[in-house]
């Protein structure tokens, strides 16, 4: 009897310490992991790195192993820098909310600078190459200053950060919004 009696209280005191392990994890821990995953992923974009911590889904909800993107969007994040401000996570839920400060080389400044007067028409291999060559030579960049907010989900002990279309405008320098823009203005018309 004495036996059942001391299994129960270890066993009850086992009980209780992991409880209090899964508290901790989910009440504060958590959170600490989001936004780790987080910050990883958003360096692995500004470095090229993509063999560590990178944690991305694209818009389609397709889990990427690198950023699938242009020369001149890798140039473009490379030149980027993130700072996340806030990450607002609910105990009972597996998505959470981050508001990121974001600074990024304005490529849709440069290409009016470049191409608003131009006479002749460029391919867009043309207007790339020109475009990565003055990103290249950093001269008198100007760069974009915002604060957008981003999805991450997690799935298993990751969490993974949702493309969506500001961090699209991120990588494209600004050309993103301004496309879609311009694109609105000419199907109001």
């Amino acid at each position: 009897m004495k036996v059942i009696k001391k299994f129960t209280k270890v066993l009850l005191v086992i009980l209780i310490l992991l409880i209090s392990l899964f508290l901790i994890y989910w009440f504060g821990l958590r959170g600490l992991f989001a936004k780790s995953s987080l910050k990883g992923t958003l360096n692995a974009m500004t470095t090229g790195d993509y063999t560590g911590d990178f944690y991305y889904a694209n818009s389609n909800g397709a889990i990427q192993k690198y950023l699938d993107t242009s020369e001149l969007g890798y140039l473009t994040l490379t030149k980027s820098t993130f700072e996340v401000e806030e990450c607002n996570l609910s105990w009972n839920s597996f998505e959470a909310t981050a508001t990121i400060n974001v600074s990024y080389p304005n490529v849709y400044q440069l290409f009016n600078e470049l191409y608003a007067t131009a006479d002749t028409v460029n391919t867009s291999e043309e207007i790339n190459k020109t475009l990565i060559d003055a990103l290249n030579n950093e001269s008198d960049i100007d760069y974009c200053e915002e604060t957008i907010e981003v999805t991450i989900v997690q799935y298993g002990t990751k969490w993974y950060l949702i493309e969506n279309e500001a961090l699209m405008d991120v990588y494209s320098g600004g050309l993103y919004s301004e496309y879609k823009n311009a694109l609105s203005e000419m199907l109001a018309e």
